[in-house]
């Protein structure tokens, strides 16, 4: 979708100032309105910023089986069907030929029977060298192993900690003893990742002295 933009461009050494109007593209983008579903059950989601021929597709994350969606232009909105056995990691893909250079928009969703399940993550992106940070797990569902994993450079974890939830699907674990520097994290539970390994969100974390 495209739209009038003012651009304004700054020539520092000569104290001139420039404007024009140039044409804009709003970035293609995908909206699942379930982090996760039951087998059998539908994913449901929005197109966002739609131009061209849109293609919605749903990928098993660890077979690459891609399940074609029902998608409706006029609202812009998506139905991706599960079969019943089908449990796992997901993915939503949506591509548009009027973005070409925008490749495929994606979105994590997870078909489980797990109750109460849809994963989150609680923590801090700063601190000090010497201050306990806490990693709080949200909704990972009753009395699961999840993985906490600290990265600073390379691919081996600093830190690798086991958290069990609870039977409210809740859990917490303390970091110490970090010194400065730039670090990223990763939770895991084996279906849902958080973090440096997944696919839409990152855990940084910066210690200072």
């Amino acid at each position: 979708m495209k739209f009038a933009a003012t651009v304004v461009t700054l020539a520092i050494s000569g104290g001139l100032v420039a404007a024009c109007n140039v044409a804009v593209d709003s970035p293609l983008g995908v909206r699942a309105l379930q982090q996760t579903v039951k087998p059998g059950e539908s994913v449901t989601g929005k197109v966002i910023n739609p131009d061209g021929k849109i293609t919605v597709g749903l990928q098993n994350f660890v077979t690459h089986e891609i399940t074609t969606c029902i998608y409706s232009g006029g609202k812009k909105k998506f139905t991706c069907p599960t079969s019943t056995d089908a449990e796992g990691l997901y993915v939503v893909g949506v591509t548009d030929t009027a973005h070409p250079d925008d490749g495929t928009k994606k979105a994590p969703v997870a078909v489980t029977v797990i109750d109460d399940y849809a994963p989150q993550v609680s923590v801090q992106d700063k601190a000090t060298e010497g201050e306990a940070v806490t990693v709080s797990l949200l909704m990972w569902g009753a009395r699961r192993g999840v993985t906490v994993k600290v990265f600073q450079k390379g691919d081996k974890p600093l830190i690798s900690r086991r958290v069990q939830t609870g039977g409210d699907g809740t859990g917490k674990t303390t970091l110490t003893g970090l010194k400065a520097g730039d670090y990223v994290l990763t939770i895991s539970d084996g279906l849902w990742t958080i973090g440096r390994d997944s696919l839409d969100s990152k855990l940084l974390l910066t210690v200072t002295k």
